[in-house]
């Protein structure tokens, strides 16, 4: 056991914040009511992390997602958050040294807006990392599974100086996973997403979307017809043929929330038919 004890913890990421050499494990704690994003030391054994944070950046509960890099060229790892729940926000935990971290807020919201997800990508190449965030969460709260016109894919490009500016949106009910990658190797990334929550009154529920990067934040949506019991959680990219383009694995989720109360039909088909993974094969080469 690596770590154990952990508050809910949603993700992690690693960094030698101390600059001493051992990377140390930033962890993200949902939580429940209560919640944290700890840094944890490495132990001796090198494979270990000690139990009791070193730092700990906040107590605030409802981080969903974190990422480590240099994000103000200081030299020095941060740490961006992204938390749903009460507080929605995207921010930064910036690295002053000695232990201190100083947190910037690039993004706030409200409690319904739904972070789940984001991706730090480089997406005007111009050595700054943009970030894409994901909302769609409606499960904790929400049992009707309502429709909220906020939900989709937002890209924040950035501008320097710690300076993000919204310049994409995609509205998609129900967004919950995202992967960037050049699908089409034409030398920029492109994104592909799905939905926890799509809109299921529908006749064709849009669960998966594939966006084509056509430059200067434009967007080509395509996608395909999946099977209304078919209900996709998450999405990863890999090349599972070796054959130099990126292909994509959706991982099913099938829970009644959401469902139970407008769609019970639905949800017992999902139970009987819907699939635990389907893999979409990349043809660009």
């Amino acid at each position: 056991m690596a770590l154990e004890n952990l508050h809910r913890p949603a993700d992690m990421d690693f960094g030698d914040f101390d600059g001493d050499g051992r990377t140390e494990i930033v962890v993200a704690n949902f939580g429940f009511g209560t919640g944290s994003v700890d840094i944890h030391p490495r132990k001796p054994n090198g494979w270990q992390f000690e139990p009791e944070p070193e730092i700990q950046l906040t107590t605030e509960p409802g981080a969903v997602d974190c990422h480590v890099a240099d994000f103000d060229d200081d030299g020095r790892p941060d740490v961006a958050v992204l938390f749903g729940g009460t507080r929605e926000n995207l921010s930064l935990f910036l690295n002053q040294g000695d232990g201190e971290f100083e947190r910037k807020t690039l993004v706030e919201k409200n409690a319904s807006f739904g972070y789940v997800r984001f991706a730090w990508v480089d997406f005007e190449g111009d050595g700054n990392l943009d970030v894409l965030t994901v909302n769609g969460d409606n499960v904790d709260s929400d049992p009707y599974n309502t429709l909220k016109r906020d939900h989709g894919i937002r890209l924040y490009l950035n501008e320097g100086g710690l300076n993000f500016v919204e310049a994409f949106f995609y509205p998609m009910y129900g967004a919950y996973g995202v992967a960037v990658e050049d699908f089409d190797l034409d030398g920029d990334p492109d994104i592909a997403a799905v939905a926890f929550n799509p809109d299921f009154s529908s006749e064709k529920p849009e669960s998966f979307v594939y966006l084509q990067n056509e430059g200067q934040t434009r967007f080509t949506p395509r996608s395909f017809e999946i099977p209304r019991t078919d209900r996709w959680m998450t999405i990863e990219a890999g090349d599972l043929d070796g054959d130099g383009d990126k292909d994509l694995v959706l991982g099913g989720g099938y829970v009644p929330a959401g469902l139970a109360i407008d769609q019970p039909r639905l949800m017992e088909a999902m139970a009987e038919k819907g699939r635990a993974l389907l893999v979409l094969k990349n043809r660009t080469k």
